[in-house]
């Protein structure tokens, strides 16, 4: 039997807050750290070829790429474009999890400094 427009609504409704739901559970989940992940591939002499990331905020990204003693190149595994080493690592799961734990470093740091801000103004205004 068909379902009315309003259960329909109602399935709806309830579908978009298990959605909700599920992110909120995300996000609670993210706020941990992880062990940091060395990278794997030695680049020091020829070409190493594996997987690197990219943590710039809006471009995160995890791809193949090569690294050599003195350039590295990203999308790719034979030609070096770029100038300096970069890290590599033999998996792409080992190049995430090597990325997730530089940003949750990064903005743990930034957190702390706006703890800190938070101590600082809240010691003064109970002194005034």
């Amino acid at each position: 039997m068909p379902m009315t427009k309003k259960e329909k609504a109602e399935v709806d409704s309830l579908k978009k807050r298990i959605s909700e739901l599920e992110m909120e559970a995300l996000v609670a989940k993210a706020l941990r750290f992880t062990d940091r992940v060395e990278p794997d591939v030695n680049s020091s002499g020829k070409l190493a070829k594996g997987w690197a990331f990219n943590s710039y905020r809006e471009f995160s990204r995890v791809v193949r790429a090569c690294s050599s003693a003195s350039s590295h190149g990203f999308g790719q595994d034979s030609e070096t474009t770029s100038q300096r080493p970069i890290p590599i690592y033999s998996t792409e799961l080992r190049a995430w999890r090597a990325m997730r734990n530089e940003l949750e470093c990064r903005f743990s740091r930034s957190l702390a400094e706006v703890d800190a801000e938070i101590l600082k103004l809240s010691a003064s205004e109970k002194t005034v």
